[in-house]
């Protein structure tokens, strides 16, 4: 009995470890953090210093997506290469101003959905 008992806490505590993280796989320190919550979905991007990307995506019926890639920053602008699937929301290049993200889709400028948190 006491060994079914450590086995069951041996799991607990690698869940309770697993769970305190901040919500992605990216290694290294996270530069920038933006978000976008939709009525039954939300978004968040994530860039961290070495150059890497994610996007957790996660909405209604237990739907958990992520997308992950390399970015380069230029002054004001991001330049995201993609290494899993495409983000719906997101474009290729973006402007970062002040809090908000924009989007540079066919030569035009348009305010994403995403709020710039950190």
């Amino acid at each position: 009995m006491t060994h079914i008992v450590k086995v069951f806490f041996t799991i607990v505590s690698v869940l309770v470890f697993i769970s305190c993280n901040d919500g992605t796989t990216l290694k290294g320190e996270i530069v920038l953090k933006a978000y976008r919550e939709g009525t039954q979905s939300q978004d968040v991007l994530y860039l961290s210093n070495n150059g890497e990307y994610e996007v957790h995506s996660s909405g209604a019926f237990f739907y958990d997506n992520r997308v992950k890639g390399k970015y380069k920053k230029s002054f004001d602008t991001l330049f995201l290469y993609n290494v899993s699937e495409k983000n719906r929301l997101l474009s290729d290049t973006m402007l970062v101003k002040k809090s908000v993200l924009y989007i540079i889709m066919n030569d035009s400028i348009c305010q994403s959905y995403f709020k710039l948190i950190k």
